[in-house]
């Protein structure tokens, strides 16, 4: 799966909410959409990326590479570029 500059957004947003509910709410998503998209950004890297617990969700390890990868990526001029020709700007392994 080509991840896409909503997919990078999707991510932080969790990590800050701490919750699926609040940060499909941030984004203006629904929550089974937010977690559809979660589900399939997680396949993408083979590997949960948000540790599930009843107080919200927590970055894996592996959670927080990809976050702060994302971070520079939807900041940095290339993310930007890649943004105005929709195409995709991180691709998983």
């Amino acid at each position: 799966m080509d991840l896409e500059l909503r997919h990078l957004r999707i991510l932080p947003a969790i990590a800050e909410a701490g919750s699926l509910t609040r940060a499909a709410a941030a984004l203006m998503l629904s929550q089974p959409a937010m977690t559809t998209q979660l589900r399939r950004i997680e396949a993408s890297f083979g590997q949960p990326l948000f540790e599930r617990s009843a107080r919200g969700l927590v970055p894996t390890r592996a959670g927080e590479r990809v976050i702060s990868h994302t971070r520079s990526a939807v900041t940095s001029p290339t993310g930007s570029a890649a943004t105005a020709s929709g195409r995709p700007t991180v691709r998983s392994p």
